[in-house]
């Protein structure tokens, strides 16, 4: 039996996969193209063009039934396979031999650099903090905050000359919130000017509200990914 999904897509990035209520949830952010990876070429870099909107990566969740996986032969043909509550657009239907596959959009930012709390991967959850997905487009310099329950998307939103790493998520060690802690990211300038440095920044996770920085005395190199090390590592 093959699994497929119903549109073709493009994606770097599982953000958390888990089982609850029979099914097999995952969570990507997926692009409707990989002509994304186009926009990565030196060429189309130094034509300073930006990503259209449709390619931006968008989080998309997919479920599986997992009762059915084994007895598919025996489903019916073009219904949607997907009993529970809750899950929107997305839908699970047999066609001949194949289950495909509709994921549900969670939210319409594109991002692309992400973080959830720690205790939380490969269970359910309900916060993702992610930073707008790399390139010129109207999310590029935004740190998000999506609630995966409501849909209410929370940004923080860099001047027209920064953008933001992949964020970390520090949890409150006394904290009982799932998003009881703190965000570390650094925020950097696209045209270096001696007025306009790098820095480390430290947010509420809660509400993005800045609780410290910390300024470098150098241009600080883009990195895809960030670490936090605590002291006890």
């Amino acid at each position: 039996m093959e699994i497929v999904s119903e549109t073709a897509f493009s994606f770097v990035h599982f953000t958390n996969c888990w089982e609850e209520n029979d099914e097999i949830v995952f969570d990507i952010l997926a692009s409707t193209s990989i002509d994304i990876m186009d926009y990565g070429i030196l060429a189309n870099l130094r034509k300073g063009t930006g990503l259209e909107p449709e390619l931006l990566p968008k989080l998309k969740r997919f479920y599986i039934p997992i009762s059915i996986l084994d007895g598919l032969s025996a489903c019916e043909e073009n219904v949607n396979l997907l009993k529970n509550q809750g899950h929107g657009s997305a839908t699970a239907i047999k066609k001949q031999s194949k289950l495909v596959l509709e994921p549900n959009t969670m939210c319409n930012v594109g991002m692309e650099g992400y973080v959830i709390n720690g205790h939380y991967y490969k269970k359910p959850y309900r916060y993702l903090w992610a930073s707008g997905a790399a390139g010129f487009n109207k999310d590029f310099n935004k740190l998000f905050k999506v609630d995966l329950h409501t849909g209410e998307v929370i940004s923080l939103n860099g001047t027209t000359n920064q953008y933001f790493t992949e964020p970390k998520f520090i949890p409150d060690p006394k904290g009982r919130d799932e998003d009881s802690g703190v965000l570390m990211l650094v925020c950097h300038h696209i045209f270096h000017r001696e007025e306009e440095k790098d820095f480390l920044l430290i947010l509420d996770a809660k509400n993005l509200e800045e609780k410290a920085r910390a300024e470098f005395d150098m241009t600080v190199p883009f990195c895809f990914h960030s670490q936090f090390t605590p002291p006890s590592f």
